[in-house]
């Protein structure tokens, strides 16, 4: 291929370039779109990071409460559920006192029979003794 005269390679470049200042110009147009563009959205995600922000920090406070509300409950609970434990020992404790009492009361009842057996079957022993050195 012969190289190309200076004249031709111009006229190639004029036709090429022809235009370049209305297409360059759309491009800064649409440049300044998209900046615009850009900066609308940038913010708007500013906007969006600081609701975010609140919407978690409100969640977070009512997290927050509703947990101390619950551990409230169950120290409530745990208090009742004290009192009650403390109301049945203290029953079970009056109860073993008086069947302590009822025990106490029936052996020393059975010592006293088995006394008075005992002093029966002695006095019988004794009148046999006598009944056999006598006889």
């Amino acid at each position: 291929m012969q190289p190309r005269s200076l004249e031709d390679r111009v006229t190639l470049l004029e036709n090429k370039l022809q235009g370049l200042p209305e297409r360059v110009g759309g491009v800064e147009v649409r440049l300044g779109a998209v900046e615009v563009r850009l900066g609308s959205l940038e913010s708007q995600f500013v906007q969006f990071r600081s609701e975010v922000r609140a919407e978690f920090s409100a969640t977070r406070a009512e997290l927050r409460k509703e947990i101390h509300d619950s551990i409230d409950g169950l120290h409530g609970l745990h208090k009742k559920l004290d009192q009650k434990f403390d109301a049945r020992i203290d029953a079970v404790h009056a109860e073993m006192h008086a069947l302590h009492a009822i025990a106490m009361l029936e052996m020393s009842k059975a010592f006293e029979r088995s006394m008075s057996l005992t002093r029966t079957l002695h006095e019988e022993a004794i009148s046999q003794i006598k009944l056999i050195k006598n006889g």
